[in-house]
């Protein structure tokens, strides 16, 4: 397993080994001596290709994600959202394969979104904090004073959902953050 860093404290990509042989593969995707984090809910979600989930974050700076991609290829986006942060409001991008197992750890306090670069894409999540919706909140995905380079990602046209569309921008979002 192998870790590199992002440049967002906390928020790192996770590279595991993936044992191939006659059979097909095998793959450890969780170990609590390199993640020691207390996850308590997994989630999966299944994407077509072409589809931007996010970005979304959990107001409080309680909920973190282990996110796997497990079928197709994604480009998954962070924003430090935690106003105490040397990176606040700064983004990182990474592309993650199902083909690696790829993995991004996103800290508690961090927007997450991703694009969906194949079809029957399947992302798995596992959380730290149950998943609560008053505490839900949506940043733009194209908010210029967050300033994510898209285009650099292939992700020129993204379909969204309407609540994702409807996104806050981080000028009327920043006020919630600090609660």
């Amino acid at each position: 397993m192998k870790i590199q860093q992002t440049g967002l404290k906390g928020c790192y990509i996770i590279k595991p080994d993936v044992f191939i042989d006659n059979r097909g593969s095998f793959t450890e995707i969780f170990d609590e001596q390199y993640e020691n984090h207390n996850f308590i809910q997994d989630n999966l979600s299944k994407s077509n290709m072409g589809i931007f989930r996010g970005l979304h974050i959990q107001l409080g700076e309680k909920q973190g994600k282990l996110v796997t991609c497990i079928n197709g290829i994604i480009t998954d986006f962070v924003v430090d959202l935690r106003p105490s942060s040397k990176t606040f409001t700064q983004w990182h991008a990474a592309n993650l394969y199902a083909s690696e197992r790829g993995q991004i750890y996103v800290p508690p306090g961090f927007a997450h979104g991703f694009f969906a670069h194949s079809h029957n894409t399947i992302v798995h999540y596992r959380t730290t904090e149950l998943y609560n919706k008053s505490q839900e909140r949506t940043l733009y995905w194209r908010d210029k004073d967050i300033n994510i380079d898209y285009h650099s990602w292939g992700v020129d046209n993204a379909l969204l959902s309407t609540k994702d569309e409807k996104g806050l921008y981080f000028y009327d979002l920043k006020g919630e953050l600090y609660l």
